[in-house]
């Protein structure tokens, strides 16, 4: 046996080694509800070699990143959303900032329809045309959620931040944050239809049925949007949700869950 083919023969065990004991599962992404999905951050296979150069260089570079452009058809399925699980209109200008910064087309949404009944934002979203199919299912998703822990459904989310030109954390030295594309969403809490509240922030770590909704909620999230934060992925998501699309979309190969 070869030095070389030994090396690679190690690296090889090691790997799967790692991979078990984390247990980590591949994603089917047109499974939808029935997801898999990863705690660990993953690359993405797809990136183009500009995209890999960008990544690699120095952070002021990878803040330059931008976001791919939908394709006609994808904006065409996106329209078709609008009129029918979702609520909101498609702005007539685009969303501009500095740099990358920016969206287009941007649809403003204020709620989401599902069988249960209509969950409403307490502001308006801008969104860029990949979050809205993950807001959809989301949306039916969590439903399911309110209905199988709290006994009724949900009606209100509470979003505190949405479309923003900024760094992650606000921090000069992070990659530009997914608010930048208007390819994010953050929530604190959720009104039900039965009249309660839940805040995040005050609920999270009880032991009630409430959290048990917020983790189910989480959860969800995680089986659809590429990359999901919470209360316990680090301190400044002690009290709200971070929900975005990353560069992948819904079809992403691989989810960051915390």
């Amino acid at each position: 046996m070869s030095i070389k083919f030994a090396i690679m023969l190690f690296g090889l065990i090691l790997s799967v080694v790692q991979v078990k004991a984390a247990n980590l599962q591949p994603i089917n992404p047109d499974d939808k509800f029935n997801l898999q999905y990863f705690i660990l951050p993953m690359p993405n296979p797809k990136r183009t070699a500009t995209e890999e150069k960008a990544l690699s260089e120095e952070p002021e570079k990878q803040r330059s990143v931008a976001l791919p452009i939908s394709t006609k058809e994808e904006i065409q399925a996106c329209d078709r959303l609008i009129n029918s699980a979702l609520i909101g209109k498609k702005r007539d200008k685009p969303l501009a900032g500095k740099g990358v910064c920016g969206s287009n087309p941007v649809y403003n949404i204020s709620a989401i329809r599902t069988i249960a009944g209509t969950i409403t934002f307490t502001q308006s979203v801008p969104l860029n045309c990949q979050m809205l199919e993950g807001l959809a299912l989301w949306g039916e998703g969590i439903q399911k959620d309110a209905q199988k822990h709290l006994s009724t459904s949900l009606a209100e989310v509470d979003v505190i931040s949405t479309y923003a030109c900024r760094n992650r954390y606000n921090d000069p030295n992070q990659r530009i944050s997914q608010h930048s594309f208007a390819n994010a969403i953050d929530i604190s809490g959720f009104k039900m239809k039965s009249g309660e509240s839940i805040s995040l922030l005050k609920t999270w770590d009880k032991e009630n049925n409430q959290s048990t909704f917020l983790k189910a909620v989480h959860k969800t999230a995680c089986k659809i949007f590429s990359t999901v934060l919470g209360p316990e992925s680090n301190a400044a998501h002690k009290d709200h949700f971070h929900f975005d699309m990353g560069r992948g979309g819904i079809k992403a190969t691989y989810k960051y869950c915390r």
